[in-house]
């Protein structure tokens, strides 16, 4: 005798299977598309995609990382102090923890930092597909949303130079959070499912989906997740006096102490390193006009990607940057997000402004765009030039970079996207067929995907392979023949002084560009790149301002074998610094191929 059991598992395991085919289709397409936009074809995967400014920072984060077990402390670097991080901290430690994992099985360092960056693109696509689907987006428009998502603008731009915000995977689950506070839903309770089992313990679904995507957002980014605890905590207020639910509300406010929670705990190392060695006040410094230059315009959001394909477009945008004040790190959406965010506010508008005579009532996918429009206007009140950012940072200027919203509003914006497509594909299958109307769903998502990303990947933002490899291979070699006549094990001073992090360029040279030449060996000791601040890492400011020939002795008498200058850095107008060093140790013992440095051997 037949039941109706095996037609209903056979249902549930074609569900399943069509949820599995959304995020490999996702991910998939988001792969092959970035590999096309990076030229993945033309890398050698043992350098860099991108060799300056903060981007040699983060590669010397991945080789610290995986030479020592940690990023903290770099002997090295700095040395005979060595370069200590817990003066600058991070809480970017999940993708550091995950690099270390990665590089284990790699190897090489700069494999490694291109391979994390790379699969950062799949990774965003799955997280955004979780969010959407979780939304209420359809299977078809959940693949272009998350596929767009995960090639935003935002990536590009921002690409290993800041691998961190680059990695805004963790951002999809900890922005659910969010819109189910924003919408009275509980967040520690009421998930489908068995849950997490621990002895007697039950652990509900929800809440565990809860807490993991707040650690997730916590440990991968401080900008994310102070961002995610900004619309909690507006999110709590709604809860607590628009749907009137004090247990709404406790929910957010725990939401929001697990994130705090998170974010302290990983500042424990550095804490304690500050209280045996004294606070150092002047490694980070940020002032409070910053949050003005590095806020959001909506303009800018709107407009086209810089650098676009389009001669015209890319004319347009670079008009708008070069005229207009405050470009704050030219951000922007898309022309399939910033139609879906022009619709989020447009929504809003019209709800707010519909008369008390005509109250609606929403269905579920109307209310669910209210609640994302909502949020989204918020997003930009905070931070817009002059918005709530700017006021913040009267309580703290190290929270500046509110430009960096603008992934929030992307995702919020594809998903108004999906919803609004989702109901045409309704409307349409009420007028013609099912079948029609999904062939037609497909068909525009597939132009949209297509469209889409020929206008997020600008050409602005593609890796110059070529020259990168170039300058980076100069650099292996000038550094491999230092290596030759020092000694593995040789200590180097590097002229001129800059300190490091955040300093200012000196004639054109970035402070990171001291961190170059430890790239290239394992065991060369380097005078450059100790954290500013503390008396051991300003020692080499005060042999750089002696007379050459004190100079040279107070190196010897500290262990140096040879002194390394960066004509660039010095300038045209060096002083004549170059040919005092000649005049006194003879000719450099190593040049660079380009001749930007030059080496001189110190021994007698």
């Amino acid at each position: 005798m037949t039941t109706g059991r095996a037609p209903v598992r056979g249902r549930a395991t074609t569900a399943r299977l069509s949820e599995v085919l959304v995020y490999a289709t996702a991910a998939t397409l988001a792969l092959v598309s970035a590999a096309w936009a990076l030229r993945l074809t033309r890398v050698d995967w043992h350098v860099p995609f991108s060799y300056s400014g903060d981007a040699v920072a983060i590669a010397a984060h991945v080789k610290t990382t995986l030479a020592t077990g940690w990023y903290e402390h770099q002997p090295l670097l700095g040395w005979p102090a060595g370069q200590s991080y817990h003066d600058y901290p991070l809480s970017e430690d999940l993708h550091l923890l995950l690099i270390k994992l990665l590089g284990a099985v790699l190897g090489d360092w700069a494999v490694t930092l291109n391979v994390y960056f790379v699969l950062g693109f799949p990774l965003a696509a799955l997280t955004a597909a979780y969010f959407l689907r979780r939304i209420g987006v359809g299977r078809a428009m959940s693949v272009v949303g998350a596929t767009l998502f995960a090639l935003a603008p935002y990536h590009f731009s921002r690409g290993e130079t800041h691998l961190f915000l680059a990695s805004y995977w963790v951002l999809p689950a900890a922005l659910l959070v969010v819109v189910r506070v924003w919408r009275g839903e509980p967040l520690w309770s009421g998930g489908t499912g068995a849950g997490l089992r621990l002895g007697r313990w039950r652990l509900d679904t929800r809440a565990v989906s809860t807490g993991l995507a707040l650690v997730l957002v916590a440990t991968g980014s401080t900008y994310y997740a102070v961002f995610t605890l900004c619309l909690l905590g507006i999110g709590a207020l709604v809860a607590l006096f628009y749907h009137r639910d004090d247990r709404r509300f406790l929910g957010a406010a725990a939401a929001g102490a697990v994130t705090v929670a998170t974010l302290a705990l990983l500042m424990v190392p550095d804490l304690l390193y500050a209280r045996a060695h004294g606070a150092n006040q002047g490694s980070l410094f940020r002032n409070q006009a910053g949050s003005e230059v590095y806020a959001l315009k909506l303009a800018a959001l709107l407009l086209p990607v810089p650098g676009h394909a389009i001669k015209l477009l890319a004319d347009v945008r670079t008009t708008y940057d070069d005229d207009f004040p405050l470009p704050g790190e030219l951000p922007a959406l898309g022309f399939v997000a910033a139609a879906g965010l022009i619709a989020l506010l447009v929504i809003v508008v019209v709800q707010v402004a519909r008369p008390a005579s005509h109250p609606s009532h929403p269905g579920v996918r109307l209310s669910m765009l209210v609640s994302l429009g909502a949020i989204a206007l918020v997003a930009l009140l905070m931070s817009t030039v002059g918005g709530v950012g700017a006021l913040i940072s009267f309580l703290t200027p190290n929270v500046r970079g509110w430009n960096r919203m603008s992934i929030v509003l992307a995702l919020l914006s594809l998903a108004a996207v999906g919803l609004l497509l989702d109901h045409a594909a309704g409307r349409l299958r009420a007028r013609t067929s099912r079948p029609v109307a999904m062939a037609t769903l497909v068909a525009g998502g597939a132009a949209l995907i297509v469209l889409g990303t020929l206008d997020q990947a600008s050409p602005l933002y593609r890796p110059d392979h070529q020259s990168v490899q170039a300058s980076f291979r100069a650099d292996a070699d000038w550094v491999g023949q230092v290596e030759e006549t020092f000694g593995d094990d040789a200590a180097v001073f590097q002229l001129p002084f800059m300190s490091y992090p955040e300093s200012p360029a000196v004639n054109g040279v970035s402070d990171t560009d001291q961190l170059r030449p430890f790239l290239h060996s394992d065991t060369l000791r380097w005078s450059g790149g100790g954290i500013k601040g503390r008396t051991e890492s300003a020692w080499p400011s005060v042999v750089a301002g002696m007379p050459v020939a004190d100079a040279a002795a107070a190196m010897r008498d500290a262990g140096f074998s040879a002194v390394v200058l960066d004509t660039q850095a010095l300038g045209d107008d060096d002083g004549g610094v170059e040919q005092a060093w000649r005049d006194l140790l003879g000719a450099p013992v190593v040049e660079g191929a380009d001749g930007r440095y030059v080496v001189f051997d110190l021994r007698p």
